[in-house]
């Protein structure tokens, strides 16, 4: 595509993207809420175009609350037609997608007996539906659900605000607040039996930001990951000497 072909996206996300992932190897519930609103430049008849890999399962999808039945909407390859919705609506959708079939490693897969993730350039869609732009920007809130013994590290975007158990089952869960406006394909998810190299960051106005990274255990025993810590710190320094930019976050 040219730079001329560019046209801007018909519906934009107000406020923040809301994921729950209740995670299987092969049964991975994805529950999504997010409010549209029409851009000021799209027609007023403009339909709504989301998108959903034709592998994925469509559970539901409901506009400002009211499930739509199968004659309400076009879902055409990997393509989701909404053709009348208001100005201003709210999307809830529910999926599911087997991570164990992924073969193409893109959306959510299995590798290692891990889920990961895997999202640029058009690899969200493969989660649930969404439109799916590298323009469509927002702030995501992510709750990760597993089972504690074969997902004992849930992982995603921005802070982690929140985890614990889940009463009466093997389950926990973990919350993952990103603030700041991202695209859809640096949306990011590991779940599974990893350790951990932890340390600190000291920002030039006095703010103490958590560092982890996560690995094999096999790994983090072995010091692999300290060139990795060193080269973070490294990074860290050099935005703030360069262009005198700190992190923005309170964990990495």
């Amino acid at each position: 595509m040219r730079r001329l072909d560019y046209t801007r996206p018909e519906y934009l996300v107000a406020g923040t993207v809301e994921l729950w992932l209740h995670l299987n190897e092969t049964a991975t519930r994805v529950c999504t809420t997010y409010i549209l609103r029409r851009d000021e430049g799209a027609a007023k008849d403009s339909p709504l175009v989301l998108y959903l890999g034709s592998e994925v399962t469509l559970m539901s999808l409901l506009i400002s609350g009211c499930q739509l039945g199968q004659e309400e909407f076009t879902r055409i390859g990997d393509v989701i037609i909404v053709a009348k919705v208001p100005n201003i609506f709210t999307v809830g959708i529910t999926t599911i997608i087997n991570p164990k079939e992924n073969t193409a490693l893109e959306g959510l897969f299995l590798s290692g007996g891990m889920l990961c993730t895997q999202c640029e350039a058009e690899g969200f869609r493969h989660i649930t539906a969404y439109p799916d732009r590298p323009d469509v920007m927002a702030p995501f809130e992510v709750t990760l659900v597993g089972d504690k013994d074969i997902y004992p590290v849930l992982l995603s975007n921005g802070n982690l605000i929140e985890k614990g158990d889940i009463v009466g089952t093997n389950d926990h869960f973990a919350v993952w607040d990103n603030p700041f406006k991202m695209p859809c394909y640096l949306f990011a998810v590991v779940a599974g039996d990893l350790a951990v190299l932890e340390d600190t960051f000291t920002t030039m106005s006095g703010r103490v930001i958590a560092l982890a990274i996560y690995a094999e255990k096999r790994d983090v025993e072995s010091g692999k990951l300290t060139h990795a810590m060193v080269s973070l710190k490294r990074a860290m320094n050099f935005d703030e000497w360069m262009y005198g930019r700190e992190c923005d976050v309170d964990t990495i």
